[in-house]
């Protein structure tokens, strides 16, 4: 049967095997039970023809006095459960869920995720009991609990009230958690069982999501995770931003929130790069109810800009198009063009769209907002949508005029100089001494023909009385 399992996993067909298995499973010996069972959940889904022969070994089994004899049957019924399968021995897992050693108390629970998916009408029936894990003493067994609650909270959300009541007790319980210093079994890192930990505050984020009273009654217990969790030790990273994602999904109360972002900066300033990145995609999803607060690390966030790791350019890029107002206009897009020239081909146009962007919307006037969109095709033209070309021509006219007249005060006597070097040059051809190459000097210039000028060049001459009326092309010979 081993060698069988292997070669299905090979991914040679066995389905002709799938009765030794059933066989198997009924075997007095455990160890050939737990060797059926096996192939049963590899080799079987819960769309298998000999499900239903399973299901009365499976009864058997979880009302076998041995508790391993009944792990190996909640196993079996956690990965290959039917809706079937799941109201005909949902009783017998609730009752290993409400007593029993803690191998299947934890198994129960772990089993029921796949009941409620299979059968999702009955999880009301479950309810008193699945609360009752988290009075147990062993952590395994509250922290299958707390992901079970979280399951069924997601798949049913009509019963977040009904576990709202757990609130303090869960409340309890992690602050037992954050206090324990010395805790051999369950310490990591300094933290006590970091894992438990996590899974608390998971589901505590979703009791009080819009749920001003629990979230009341959680406010202090996460404070004090907050101020009291070692930052020097990955564990200790992990949940601090568990809580920080409980604190702004809760309805808490400013200060804790101002708490919670500041723990965001000083993730900014972590040497890991998986830390500084899920900090700035917090900040992205949060800037915009929380924008004083997050406006107040907005040093750091530009300094990511520089970041070797174009991920955390990226994200930081999203973070300082948003921190973009009109008061630091000036300084942003500054930012944002002298990314635009160490970004990534695949990002160079969204760098140039943001740019332009915050300018269209920021701009202190329309002279600036010329001004930076031609430094920003300059230095990544050929990134530049063609809305910000359009963009730039919109703006041309308008100061055009007052443009091309400083540039003739300014090098008005240069254009002079100009003119009179290039006319003694070319009334040097006229020489005796150039005459065999005047011709070859001539021929590529262009000759002068007459043409009409327009309507409002000929009206302005016929204003100006002695003006011409008359102007010239070049034509190729």
């Amino acid at each position: 049967m081993l060698k069988l399992m292997f070669a299905h996993m090979m991914g040679h067909s066995t389905h002709w095997a799938q009765m030794e298995c059933v066989k198997m499973s009924a075997s007095p010996s455990f160890h050939e039970k737990r060797v059926g069972y096996l192939g049963l959940m590899l080799l079987l889904d819960e769309s298998a023809s000999v499900l239903t022969l399973v299901t009365h070994q499976l009864s058997r089994d979880l009302q076998d006095e041995s508790p391993f004899v009944n792990s190996l049957a909640l196993a079996t019924l956690a990965n290959i459960a039917s809706a079937d399968m799941a109201r005909d021995l949902h009783r017998h897992v609730e009752r290993h869920l409400a007593s029993g050693p803690p191998l299947t108390r934890k198994k129960a629970a772990l089993t029921c995720i796949r009941l409620f998916k299979s059968a999702p009408e009955l999880i009301d029936d479950f309810i008193p009991r699945v609360v009752g894990l988290l009075t147990d003493r062993t952590h395994a067994t509250i922290m299958t609990g707390t992901t079970l609650m979280w399951h069924m909270a997601r798949m049913k959300p009509a019963v977040i009230p009904r576990f709202s009541k757990a609130v303090p007790h869960l409340a309890k319980l992690l602050r037992k958690l954050v206090v324990s210093t010395n805790v051999p079994n369950y310490t990591i890192g300094r933290v006590c069982d970091p894992f438990l930990q996590s899974r608390l505050l998971s589901l505590l984020r979703v009791l009080g999501r819009d749920n001003s009273v629990a979230s009341e009654q959680m406010n202090d217990v996460l404070a004090q995770v907050a101020t009291h969790t070692d930052a020097s030790r990955v564990a200790g990273n992990a949940i601090l931003y568990d809580a920080v994602q409980c604190i702004l999904e809760i309805e808490s109360e400013e200060g804790l929130r101002i708490l919670a972002i500041n723990i965001l900066g000083r993730f900014l300033l972590n040497k890991e790069n998986n830390i500084r990145y899920v900090a700035l995609n917090t900040l992205c999803h949060i800037v915009d109810k929380d924008l004083p607060a997050v406006a107040r690390h907005r040093t750091t966030i530009v300094a990511c800009l520089r970041d070797a790791d174009s991920s955390i350019r990226r994200r930081a890029l999203d973070l300082v198009y948003a921190l973009t107002d009109s008061t630091n206009i000036l300084s942003m897009a500054g930012e944002m063009v002298n990314y635009a020239v160490i970004a990534e081909k695949d990002e160079r146009a969204a760098v140039c769209a943001r740019v332009a962007s915050a300018a269209r919307r920021f701009a202190p006037s329309m002279r600036w907002e010329a001004d930076t969109l031609l430094v920003l095709i300059a230095v990544r033209g050929e990134a530049a949508r063609r809305d910000v070309v359009r963009r730039l021509i919109y703006l041309l006219p308008a100061d055009v005029v007052e443009t091309a007249r400083g540039h003739l005060a300014t090098f008005q006597t240069s254009l002079n100089q100009e003119l009179q070097a290039r006319s003694v040059e070319f009334l040097a051809l006229s020489s005796e001494d150039l005459a065999d190459v005047r011709a070859d000097i001539l021929a590529p210039i262009p000759a002068l023909t007459p043409c009409v000028a327009p309507a409002q060049w000929r009206s302005s001459a016929a204003a100006g009385g002695s003006r011409a009326t008359r102007t010239y092309r070049g034509v190729g010979r």
